[in-house]
């Protein structure tokens, strides 16, 4: 083996102007523009629809609520809190909606586009295991939130009290739940 053939004697800018011409090349390619023209198409499409089906969603809420204290009040009086309750039923489920909807949809494009969504929620999963772990007085607290509502505790609207040990924390209307 001669000294020549131990280092490398191919000059470093010829091969940076073949990356970059490469590269350029594979810019100039149609297939490429036409493979992202269409995802970007697709990703606008499911968008638009997602905005369709959240409305359509809220919509359909919004109508079971008000049918159903419809239908209870054929002949009666209405409860006091049945209206308050209902409103805030109504957002707390929209919101619901609206969210898990546009996760899906953000899940999708990401597939689309050719992000790995499984790894990432893999990954997500247990980033949310060990935050669920370190924060379970939030979790706590948003399951005593749901008890709330569902027993009826108090509505949007109402004036409320907050008492610790007999002392008030703090006190006002409820503006919103959610």
């Amino acid at each position: 083996m001669g000294l020549p053939s131990i280092f490398n004697t191919t000059n470093g800018a010829e091969e940076t102007l073949g990356i970059i011409e490469s590269f350029v090349a594979e810019l100039q390619d149609p297939q490429l523009w036409i493979g992202i023209g269409t995802n970007i198409l697709f990703a606008i499409v499911l968008i638009i629809i997602a905005g369709i089906i959240v409305k359509v969603l809220n919509r359909i809420v919004e109508n079971y609520f008000t049918f159903k204290s419809k239908a209870k009040l054929k002949g009666k009086k209405p409860k006091p809190g049945n209206a308050k309750r209902n409103k805030t039923l109504i957002n707390v489920l929209q919101n619901a909606v609206s969210i898990f909807v546009w996760f899906v949809v953000f899940v999708m494009v990401l597939e689309t586009f050719g992000v790995p969504v499984a790894t990432l929620l893999a990954g997500a999963g247990v980033v949310g295991l060990a935050i669920g772990f370190g924060a379970q007085s939030l979790v706590k607290d948003m399951l005593t939130g749901f008890f709330i509502l569902l027993e009826n505790q108090f509505d949007t609207g109402d004036f409320v009290r907050i008492n610790t040990s007999g002392t008030t924390v703090a006190e006002g209307e409820v503006l919103s739940m959610g």
